[in-house]
């Protein structure tokens, strides 16, 4: 519920918060949403470094860090756990 509304207008403005929060979260689950965030979809990375620094320099908490990856790709058979 907002909690800058007056008194008289909680109702009001919890339903609005309510339908605003459904309008949006149905907009972009629609083809014409995930194409204005630019989604590509569950699609596999060939490799990824992270989060860029700009990012990491703007983290509020301060502690969150990245390892760096291996950048080795490794198939399920060359470990063994299809052959088990």
């Amino acid at each position: 519920m907002p909690k800058r509304s007056k008194p008289e207008f909680k109702t009001a403005a919890a339903f609005f918060a309510r339908y605003r929060d459904l309008t949006a979260g149905g907009f972009y689950t629609t083809p014409q949403g995930t194409n204005d965030l630019k989604y590509i979809g569950n699609v596999p990375l060939a490799r990824f470094d992270g989060p860029p620094p700009e990012v990491l320099r703007k983290d509020r908490c301060g502690s969150c860090t990245f390892v760096k990856p291996r950048h080795r790709v490794t198939s399920w058979i060359e470990e063994n756990s299809l052959r088990r």
